[in-house]
């Protein structure tokens, strides 16, 4: 009887909460450089399936324009990748999306220490405009000036967006989206350190979360965040690293920081839901060849990892 009183609480706070709290549901997918047409039905039906609010995407190729008299600066073409993918997003959804993009500031030429890379890594965060309100800082930083900026990373493409609430005023939290170095670990460790001292000098005591490719594995990512704010969100082992298929090196993280763990519920969504929406890209197999047990979102590669907030 003492058993059954519990579970009835339970899911009383459960059900309380759902109804005074708002969901926010983030996912944060390296593409790979896919911009097919199938990618982009891939990534609307799994943001429609999941209910999700914040969509933060790394390596999005993108067909550029040259700027002058910047040489280190192109410009997005109209109607490329991102603007087809709104489009199909509100079109399916039947909600209203909006995104920014670091493609119109990101370097396209080595500065110094800083690398550039061809075509096909820019980072996007698309969200839904119906229900958040979003301000891309980038000008705030000096990411479009990148000479005097004091926060320079490789590829100049960090991304930092502040979130309100609509329902909730004067709320707000803030999301980075990277991508860091492959190839260069000193570069990874430099950049990390760069993103780490804009939430501890310029936005302390923020609610936020880093979120994107750290090309990094958990352990070495616990050691290079100690002494920081900041904590990994899941460290699980993913299944399919040991076999072929080369899914889940564990390179894809959420960090948070102290004053935003309290509203995390739940990581990931569930991945029944994830199974049912049949990814797949370009020579990985669909999701329904493994089951259920055999396959884990939390830390990954090219594949979608999730998390959930109530605020």
């Amino acid at each position: 009887m003492k058993k059954r009183k519990i579970i009835i609480i339970v899911y009383l706070c459960v059900f309380l909460l759902n109804i005074f709290s708002e969901k926010i549901s983030v996912v944060s997918w390296n593409i790979n450089k896919k911009d097919s047409e199938k990618i982009i039905n891939t990534i609307v039906k799994m943001l429609k399936n999941n209910s999700v609010d914040i969509l933060l995407l790394q390596e999005v190729s993108l067909n550029l324009k040259k700027t002058l008299p910047v040489s280190s600066y192109k410009e997005r073409e109209v109607g490329d990748f991102l603007d087809k993918l709104k489009k199909t997003l509100d079109m399916k959804t039947h909600k209203t999306w909006e995104f920014y993009s670091s493609a119109n500031y990101a370097i396209r030429e080595n500065i110094n220490e800083y690398r550039y890379y061809p075509k096909g890594l820019d980072n996007a965060v698309f969200y839904r405009a119906d229900k958040l309100e979003a301000k891309d800082l980038y000008k705030q930083f000096s990411f479009n000036d990148f000479l005097s900026c004091q926060f320079k990373t490789d590829k100049n493409n960090l991304q930092i967006i502040q979130f309100n609430i609509k329902k909730t005023p004067n709320f707000d939290f803030y999301v980075a989206n990277l991508h860091l170095p492959y190839n260069n670990n000193d570069g990874r460790i430099r950049d990390l350190q760069t993103i780490l001292n804009i939430f501890s000098r310029k936005l302390y005591g923020k609610k936020a979360l880093i979120a994107g490719d750290f090309n990094t594995h958990s352990i070495e990512l616990l050691d290079r965040i100690k002494g920081s704010d900041f904590k990994i969100g899941v460290t699980n082992e993913t299944t399919l690293s040991k076999n072929k298929y080369q899914f889940s090196k564990q390179y894809d993280h959420f960090l948070y920081n102290s004053h935003i763990s309290k509203y995390i519920v739940n990581q990931p969504i569930s991945l029944a839901k994830l199974r049912e929406d049949k990814i797949v890209l370009g020579k990985y197999m669909s999701l329904l060849e493994f089951g259920y047990d055999e396959f884990r979102t939390e830390i990954s590669d090219y594949v979608p990892i999730f998390l959930e907030l109530y605020f």
